[in-house]
């Protein structure tokens, strides 16, 4: 029963071990999470600052050109329109990141449901090993008295059953 405990305890540490590791993958994506955020506010502020410039840029060709004026003012529409194509195109790009990372945890878990440890491989290996000498002990057990049958009707002779005693895996020397 002590053993099933230990097997049980050894495969709950290996799930837990790799649910550490599962965290640390997610960790790092909401670091690069993160990090997007901060990149995308640099490029918002910047386009913002565009802005800015484009609204003094209106005040001064309004004074100066009114149809030069509207040709920017599409310009700056058309390259807005562009960026927000973009940006939704980086956001789906996170999302299916998002899907495949949590794809990636449920076989992670589902691996690590049915792995055998080696120890668990080393406990079985040992009870099967302690199985079969036990059987090869009672084989020998047989052939022993066997022999001395043999030789209590004299059908063998004190050499024989000697030499015979002698022979691994359990040898007997009396």
């Amino acid at each position: 029963m002590s053993t099933k405990k230990t097997t049980i305890d050894q495969v709950f540490d290996v799930v837990q071990s790799q649910g550490d590791q599962i965290r640390e993958v997610l960790e790092a994506v909401q670091v690069q999470g993160r990090q997007t955020d901060e990149r995308f506010s640099i490029i918002t502020e910047a386009v913002e600052a565009q802005g800015q410039q484009m609204t003094r840029l209106h005040e001064v060709l309004t004074k100066r050109m009114d149809t030069q004026f509207t040709e920017a003012l599409e310009a700056v529409h058309l390259l807005s329109e562009q960026m927000e194509v973009r940006f939704g195109q980086v956001n789906q790009r996170f999302e299916s990141m998002d899907s495949k990372v949590t794809g990636m945890d449920t076989r992670l878990i589902g691996i690590a449901s049915q792995m055998v440890t080696k120890h668990y491989l080393d406990d079985k290996l040992a009870d099967l090993r302690g199985d079969l000498t036990l059987l090869t002990h009672k084989e020998d057990d047989k052939l022993l008295a066997l022999v001395d049958l043999l030789y209590g009707k004299r059908l063998m002779t004190k050499a024989d059953r000697k030499h015979i005693m002698a022979l691994e895996p359990f040898a007997q020397t009396h």
